[in-house]
């Protein structure tokens, strides 16, 4: 009676109709939209764009991806002369960095885009090669923070 019941979800779950975090139209969708996912040059446009992805997300990145999309919303907001917001922002960027290399993982093997920087406002050195800019090049307009001290300049790696 279990093997029957399961055999019947199972069915309606493949026959269910279109699933909207289906894993080939997500890919599609990045490949169409690729040169807006690192445009910073609308703010506005390039969360909503990552907002509309955000819905379609297949589950294997749903969480990743809405973590990105949280971030850009955090980054537009940022004001630089309000310093209480420099930390926060800084956090955001680097605790986001998990998903943003898994995102970019993801992109290159199953749909082979390489989805380049994601445009952040914080310029905080190294951060990866997968969506966050390592240089604080591609970032959001008149927004940047300065670069995050080393302990010691002058310390070579072993």
């Amino acid at each position: 009676m279990v093997a029957a019941a399961l055999g019947v979800v199972a069915t309606a779950v493949s026959c269910g109709g279109h699933d909207a975090r289906d894993s080939a139209a997500f890919c599609a969708s990045l490949r169409a939209n690729r040169p807006g996912l690192t445009d910073a040059s609308d703010p506005v446009a390039l969360i909503k764009l990552y907002q509309r992805l955000d819905q379609h997300a297949p589950l294997q990145i749903k969480d990743d991806w809405h973590t990105i999309t949280g971030l850009l919303q955090t980054v537009a907001t940022y004001r630089p002369t309000d310093t209480s917001q420099t930390q926060p922002v800084r956090q955001a960027v680097l605790s986001s960095q998990a998903a943003v290399d898994a995102i970019g993982t993801w992109a290159a093997h199953t749909c082979q885009v390489d989805l380049g920087p994601v445009p952040t406002t914080v310029a905080i050195g190294g951060t990866g090669t997968h969506l966050l800019s390592e240089s604080g090049i591609n970032t959001i307009p008149t927004t940047t923070l300065p670069p995050i001290p080393t302990a010691n300049p002058n310390a070579t790696a072993n």
